[in-house]
């Protein structure tokens, strides 16, 4: 009887909770869409935040990332808006500047962070689309992610951050994050996804730290000329859909066997390989002349670089690009693994003085408005790894994301970026940006399809 009695205590403890689950998602449904405004809970004491230097010429971008979720049939109140509103509420008392607005001074052009507590915007609504049929999509080079992610704020003087959530008909959810690039780089980007994540399920964290006072150069030092800078390039509307190209690490062990140890024997990372593997091929398929210069730029954090290093909680960008230049027979006469040497050798000169010294060049530069990192894809390929940062550690409560990555671009063909596949393996996913000539030439490609699967 007692056995009985313990099984119908667990039956109808479950369906308890499905009820409850059934209630609170209609309890929600009922208020979507939505849009509106999370502020922090207390206002903050601080109005004005100066930006440094590295933030004035950093990319006049957003950074636009989606996060899908599956819905797991024992998790209660899976994504619910008042927890993840409420917690975001808390978590931007320590992320004030993000509750407030950029202002970029007309006259220098530095940014400086209005913390008025005016709140991000944060829209709620549902979609028809499952991630069963968004992965099936994806095979077919469809980016539907782009749906999921608020509207670009591409204006310095404006709102720092936009949050979208959307509820999908498999149960699912999205969550889609734009921010400037001006306030926080990758890095701090994460982190903060991470922050507000372990705010929403109770979990301990290390608040932000905004300090500055490392990134101030000296004028007097300051050198005639800095590689890492180049005069910015106007955005258009014209938008680049990306596709991935999947590498196991199984591939990347053979490709890594494959081009061998450079002449003077010194060590080259899976990125050397790839970068070189990538601006190669493009180089190949765009048809260049000879003679023509082909540039290669690779942003490189700076946190580890710095004496002592920044702590992970530190919230700004702290990044400088390693450029490497050649000429188009030069590139293609030479050898994988001499290529990959090149990129090593710019990587490395990114080091602790490397920064002071691009500090100093930036000090003495009265107006910021006339240059930018080097990430120009007008004059430059680019490639940047994501792969490193703990994307899939973004756990509100329910799970972590099934997926991590970034939507459509605007004006980006030549931007490739490097990421962790959602199975974690050991493998990468490349997120190419390209053209549709080149990218048909990429497809096409003999020695880039056999590296991995496009």
């Amino acid at each position: 009887m007692s056995f009985a009695l313990k099984h119908l205590a667990l039956l109808g403890g479950l369906v308890a909770g499905l009820l409850l689950q059934r209630w609170n998602d209609s309890r929600q449904n009922r208020k979507i869409p939505q849009r509106d405004r999370v502020k922090p809970r207390t206002p903050s004491q601080i109005k004005i935040m100066r930006g440094s230097s590295l933030d004035a010429v950093m990319i006049r971008m957003p950074i636009r990332v989606v996060y899908l979720y599956e819905k797991s049939r024992l998790a209660s109140c899976f994504m619910d808006i008042k927890i993840l509103k409420d917690s975001l509420s808390r978590l931007l008392v320590y992320y004030f500047p993000f509750a407030g607005r950029g202002l970029d001074c007309p006259c220098c052009h530095m940014v400086s962070f209005s913390c008025s507590d005016e709140g991000i915007d944060f829209e709620v609504c549902k979609s028809e689309l499952t991630i069963a049929s968004i992965r099936e999509k994806s095979k077919t080079k469809s980016h539907y992610e782009a749906a999921f992610v608020p509207p670009e704020l591409v204006n310095v003087n404006g709102m720092a951050m936009a949050i979208k959530v959307t509820y999908l008909a498999c149960g699912g959810c999205a969550i889609g994050v734009t921010i400037h690039h001006c306030f926080v780089d990758g890095d701090g980007f994460f982190y903060f996804m991470n922050c507000w994540a372990a705010m929403a399920r109770g979990a301990p964290f290390v608040p932000p730290m905004f300090d500055r006072s490392r990134f101030i150069g000296d004028a007097k030092n300051a050198p005639d000329h800095f590689p890492g800078f180049i005069p910015p390039f106007i955005h258009t509307d014209c938008v680049i859909k990306p596709f991935t190209m999947h590498l196991s690490a199984s591939q990347l062990d053979q490709l890594k066997k494959k081009v061998g140890t450079p002449p003077d024997g010194k060590w080259l990372s899976t990125n050397d390989i790839i970068s070189a593997k990538l601006w190669r091929t493009l180089v190949r398929a765009q048809n260049l002349a000879p003679e023509a210069e082909s540039r290669f730029s690779i942003p490189t954090n700076g946190r580890e670089r710095f004496r002592p290093p920044l702590p992970p909680s530190f919230c700004g960008n702290v990044v400088l690009t390693a450029v490497v230049t050649a000429q188009v027979k030069e590139l293609l006469n030479e050898s994988l693994v001499e290529t990959a040497a090149r990129i090593r050798q710019a990587i490395n000169l990114i080091t602790a003085e490397y920064y002071q010294t691009a500090m100093d060049f930036l000090a003495k530069i009265p107006d910021k408005q006339g240059i930018s990192l080097a990430v120009n894809t007008k004059s430059h390929i680019v490639f940047t790894t994501w792969h490193k940062f703990p994307m899939y550690d973004c756990d509100f409560g329910w799970g972590r994301p099934v997926y991590v990555g970034p939507p459509c671009f605007k004006d980006t063909a030549g931007f490739f970026i490097g990421m962790n596949n959602p199975a974690q393996d050991g493998g990468m996913d490349l997120v190419a940006c390209v053209n549709p000539e080149d990218r048909r030439m990429l497809e096409h490609d003999e020695d880039l399809n056999s590296t991995g699967s496009i």
